[in-house]
């Protein structure tokens, strides 16, 4: 599993991967925009990220990276000095999935990853098993089953996406030149 963490302070940074890394993968971004570079040319399992970070702040990196269909799954958690109320909500509205407050006892930020890992992986395995179980039936609407137990099991936001992918899809899928990196962000 990989880890990304991102904090302008080089020895947090360090300090978090030394903790996480006998355990994950982990990949170290000292601010949000570079974080943002290195998640749209890798696979990340998961997020640590500070608020308080030049260029691009924690806030505006939660807020762009939950925006991209492509990347708006990735859990977040934030790990942050700031401990007021409305710093908390103000991540955990714009998507951020866990908050932890400076200083952490490393064991707690290992267990929340942990947790948080295994919820991402529960979720795939029950839609992959409803998927499986649900087989490709057609049911009295002409819709088939796959189709409605997949739309029960995501939010309006996955299921927009998924309706504009299938048309898009429909509508190229004629063009021998088409091509899955022209699909977009």
């Amino acid at each position: 599993r990989k880890i990304l963490i991102i904090d302008d302070n080089k020895d947090i940074c360090k300090f978090i991967d030394s903790i996480l890394s006998p355990y994950y993968e982990t990949k170290l971004a000292y601010d949000g925009e570079e974080a943002y570079s290195y998640v749209q040319k890798h696979h990340v399992d998961l997020i640590i990220s500070d608020i308080m970070m030049s260029n691009m702040d924690g806030y505006d990196f939660i807020e762009k990276l939950k925006a991209a269909s492509k990347f708006n799954r990735i859990p977040i958690i934030v790990l942050s000095a700031l401990s007021h109320d409305h710093n908390k909500l103000k991540a955990l509205t714009l998507g951020a999935d866990d908050y932890l407050t400076k200083p952490f006892s490393p064991q707690e930020l290992l267990v929340r990853v942990s947790n948080l890992l295994v919820r991402v992986d529960e979720r795939v395995r029950v839609i992959k098993e409803d998927l499986m179980e649900s087989g490709t039936a057609e049911d009295e609407l002409g819709e088939t089953v796959y189709q409605s137990k997949v739309q029960q099991k995501l939010s309006k936001h996955d299921e927009k996406i998924l309706l504009d992918l299938e048309h898009l899809l429909k509508e190229k899928i004629t063009v021998e030149e088409f091509r899955i990196t022209d699909l977009p962000p």
